[in-house]
């Protein structure tokens, strides 16, 4: 199958910004129309009112003020929304609830309830992404973020529960655990 320049162009800068694609053929089927006109579908199925509530939500979580003086604990709506966005589209996360991420951003705020001094300011918290130089001399974009993946693991946690759950349901007795 022959590509189209575009095509090309989208997947290399996909791989310069390291951006990490599972399957480029899910990429390309997700770029429609003619050769002169292409659609690109995002991966997340959220809706653009999810994050602006979402990031809403979480600004209210944060302390105000200014973290030593000089970062701002929160950020505008509009801007910590743009984050979440894009977040979502860069890890592929599944639809979470807003009450779900709530959930993990209070667990992350509990750790740093007597002394805030080492807790990410919230924009940082959601996504931090910072460009490294390669041997080659080429750039590359890492992107960090706990709060992906605090709802990685918390949803990785529930299926071993529920894991657990059903083996316990399964057997009689405590005789066929042991």
């Amino acid at each position: 199958m022959a590509f189209s320049p575009e095509i090309r162009f989208c997947v290399k800068y996909l791989l310069e910004h390291g951006i990490s694609v599972a399957d480029f053929e899910e990429v390309v089927s997700s770029l429609t129309g003619d050769e002169n006109r292409y659609e690109i579908v995002p991966i997340y199925e959220q809706e653009q009112d999810f994050f602006d509530e979402l990031a809403g939500k979480l600004r209210e979580l944060w302390p105000p003020g200014e973290k030593n003086g000089k970062y701002p604990w929160r950020d505008s709506v509009a801007n910590l929304s743009r984050r979440l966005k894009s977040l979502w589209d860069i890890r592929q996360l599944k639809n979470y609830s807003i009450e779900d991420c709530l959930a993990v951003a209070r667990r992350y705020l509990a750790q740093f309830e007597n002394d805030v001094r080492f807790m990410m300011v919230l924009k940082y918290f959601i996504m931090k992404q910072k460009s490294i130089v390669e041997k080659n001399g080429r750039e590359r974009i890492i992107t960090d973020s706990r709060f992906a993946d605090m709802l990685e693991s918390a949803s990785d946690f529930e299926k071993m529960d529920d894991e657990w759950s059903a083996i316990l349901n399964e057997t009689q007795d405590i005789g066929d655990i042991i």
